[in-house]
């Protein structure tokens, strides 16, 4: 189908009006009114076939198969008033999708699907998270904020009240997709080769060849060319033959943006986002081959176990709040963070210092202050929410104090208050005990 090119002219001169900054200076960037998270943004999906559910689960089932995504037509898809016809809706994730209980599943949304040219504000992909595992409805969005704050390379998010044929279905988390647009917005070009770090997505030597990695890693882009030669060659270098001294680092940084990735590991081990590749899980990443710079770049995503909400049997709160700072899984699943942060001296000793300022960062009052913004921006529209997996009370109280989940065999769950301060704490101690 080819672009409506009146309609397109009059959708961009409203969102240029709308969007048009009162310091005639600045300059907006694409994406800023979506990702705009100063308010709640509306978000309504009509769908008119009849079994729109069950078409929804049978693509997902079908594209977790076989790894071809496929979307159900939408009749259309309002944003903040501004309509959009034909656009893809699918399902998406993984644990949030199998274990979230009732309606409130995570979406994606692909606005140019199957109208050529629609987009709003430049965007023409985006995800709907759907807060799994997360009473308080804030620790993915605080995490992403974070990471784009400290200079890791992250998706931005917004938040939005979303209806499905004008039920309201709930209050979902509005991230960024990491495609052709987050590419050219963060690095200037999407001419780079970029891989999604799923499944089991270790970084290990598996071979010389593109046919040894392809069921480790999805390449997201330049499929038709099947070069896989600049990752192969990466993971070939992360297992180079001096990992204690200068040469490792001399080798390592001309092909990785090291820093990004300390940055990143880093947050992850403060605020205990477990579903990380430094961390219990190795995935939940991206590696972007950069053109400008001729390094990869690390990308990550999904924060909705941050500020310790994923809980192991047989631990208890104070193992949560103690967890080793320099602690990454054994070299066979993680030998990239492996070999940085237990071999490496002078990774160790940037990522220590890097880790200092984390920890510096948040006992800065600043960011109970945000806290509460968020909370007092998305209360309504959370108390509201009919299909959100946890209670008002349990909504409000995490916020400030443990929890114990009655959905997943009453393991508990910090409050954000509560987690920062006592994490903190520990973190301190154990950078002073280093010194």
């Amino acid at each position: 189908m080819q672009c409506n090119y009146l309609l397109k002219f009059v959708i961009g001169f409203l969102v240029l009006l709308c969007s048009m900054p009162t310091d005639l200076s600045a300059q907006r960037k694409v994406g800023d009114i979506l990702f705009d998270d100063a308010l709640v943004h509306i978000i309504r999906i009509r769908l008119d076939q009849q079994e729109y559910w069950d078409s929804l689960t049978y693509y997902k089932k079908v594209s977790d198969a076989t790894n071809k995504k496929l979307y159900l037509q939408a009749a259309m898809v309002t944003i903040d008033g501004m309509p959009f016809y034909s656009a893809g809706l699918r399902f998406k994730g993984a644990s949030s999708y199998l274990y979230q209980q009732g309606k409130k599943k995570s979406f994606k949304v692909k606005l140019d699907k199957f109208v050529d040219c629609q987009d709003y504000d430049g965007v023409t992909t985006f995800n709907l998270n759907n807060s799994f595992r997360d009473p308080t409805m804030m620790r993915e969005k605080l995490y992403l904020d974070y990471l784009n704050e400290f200079g890791a390379h992250a998706p931005r998010a917004s938040y939005a009240k979303v209806y499905i044929n004008n039920e309201y279905w709930g209050l979902y988390l509005l991230t960024e997709d990491i495609n052709k647009e987050y590419l050219v917005y963060n690095f200037g070009s999407a001419k780079g080769n970029l891989y999604k770090g799923e499944p089991s997505a270790y970084l290990t030597k598996l071979g010389r060849e593109a046919a040894d990695y392809k069921e480790h890693y999805e390449k997201s882009n330049h499929k038709k060319e099947d070069d896989w030669r600049d990752l192969v060659n990466l993971i070939n270098t992360i297992h180079g033959p001096d990992l204690s001294s200068l040469l490792y680092k001399t080798q390592l940084d001309p092909v990785l943006n090291t820093q990004s990735c300390l940055k990143a590991w880093a947050l992850n081990n403060f605020l205990l986002n477990m579903d990380a590749y430094n961390m219990e899980f190795q995935h939940n990443y991206y590696l972007y081959k950069n053109p400008e710079t001729e390094r990869f770049e690390w990308i990550s995503y999904d924060g909705n176990y941050a500020f310790g909400a994923w809980y192991e049997e047989g631990k208890d709160l104070e193992d949560i709040y103690s967890y080793d700072i320099y602690k990454t899984d054994e070299e066979e699943k993680s030998p990239l963070s492996h070999n940085m942060l237990s071999i490496s001296p002078v990774y160790k000793d940037e990522y220590k210092s890097i880790m200092k300022k984390v920890a510096n960062k948040f006992s800065d009052s600043e960011i109970y202050w945000t806290i509460d913004k968020i909370y007092k921006l998305i209360k309504d529209a959370a108390h509201d929410d009919p299909n959100k997996m946890y209670t008002n009370e349990e909504f409000e109280k995490n916020i400030k104090e443990t929890i114990y989940d009655q959905n997943f065999s009453n393991y508990p769950t910090p409050g954000l208050r509560e987690f920062l301060q006592k994490r903190r704490d520990n973190v301190l101690n154990q950078l002073n005990a280093i010194n």
